[in-house]
């Protein structure tokens, strides 16, 4: 039985079977891609729980899930999916078929879990529900409900700007050997408590559960989850990344290096609990934003 179809001007339109008391199935059909698909009026919308994709759709774009209760997004025909197509989906899995040649996955997937990649795919995989280029190379998203301890692959080079962006239930990340490109704000907000990197990589170091560069010249990131209540910078440092030392709840006590120092953007924001800034020598490159949100400096 149709209920009602959303209007549409393209070569795609939708479709809400009733499956199950009061619940639909969007049904998603055409040819070429979803540009122009709207969503249905909230009441509607609420009460949608599965999507089906028709095989003949090339290009998934548009936001008309969102605001659904869709658990389980798998797309086995479109060749590609956009980031408004995950926009704050609720779901919690989603699986890539052996077709899909381009995927951006946006953020806000508060509950994604699950990540998967038919084994035939020539363009992507998934390992630990995070998903990789086919050649393990280049790590572009972790499922943000992602638990424990979550480690790069060996053969990961490069991590992807936001990849583990809001992966707040993670307690550890491992960078792996050959991890030496960090996308910007690739940590950003994921709670961790200590970021380590594996023996021998040659890019990166940790001390103390604290990321740096290899030759101890730039912070890259003070764990959002670390609880120590001080803690002081390293004489060496010359730089504190983007979001370096960043919305920290137990740090009460900074210190800064001896030594003249850079730092960028963010770089000492959103410390909710930091009380004291210690400088021993001058900053360079100091910008609005630095300290922004750490509101409860002396």
């Amino acid at each position: 039985e149709e209920v009602e179809k959303a209007d549409t001007d393209k070569s795609t339109a939708s479709y809400l079977i009733p499956n199950g008391t009061d619940t639909y199935k969007l049904l998603v059909v055409g040819d070429g891609d979803t540009v122009g698909l709207t969503k249905y009026g909230a009441d509607l919308q609420g009460k949608i729980t599965e999507v089906w994709f028709d095989p003949d759709i090339e290009t998934l774009k548009g936001d008309f899930i969102q605001g659904t209760k869709i658990q389980e997004v798998s797309i086995d025909g479109a060749k590609s999916a956009s980031a408004d197509i995950f926009y704050n989906y609720i779901g919690s899995m989603v699986h890539f078929g052996p077709q899909v040649e381009n995927i951006v996955m946006g953020q806000y997937m508060s509950r994604l879990k699950t990540i998967t990649v038919d084994s035939d795919n020539q363009s992507y995989m998934a390992a630990d529900n995070a998903l990789y280029t086919k050649d393990g190379k280049t790590l572009l998203k972790v499922a943000r409900n992602n638990e424990g301890v979550f480690k790069t692959l060996t053969s990961c080079e490069t991590i992807e700007a936001s990849a583990l962006c809001q992966c707040n239930k993670l307690t550890e990340i491992i960078l792996g050997i050959n991890v030496k490109t960090l996308g910007r704000r690739v940590l950003e907000a994921t709670n961790a408590g200590s970021i380590k990197v594996a023996e021998g990589n040659p890019y990166f170091k940790s001390v103390d559960g604290v990321l740096f560069t290899a030759d101890g010249s730039q912070l890259v990131f003070y764990p959002t989850g670390k609880e120590d209540k001080t803690y002081t910078i390293p004489d060496g440092v010359t730089r504190v990344a983007d979001m370096g030392i960043y919305n920290n709840r137990h740090l009460e006590e900074l210190n800064g290096p001896a030594n003249v120092m850079t730092v960028s953007e963010y770089g000492f924001s959103d410390n909710t609990a930091l009380k004291k800034l210690t400088l021993q020598a001058d900053l360079t490159g100091s910008n609005a934003g630095m300290m922004a949100g750490s509101y409860n400096l002396d």
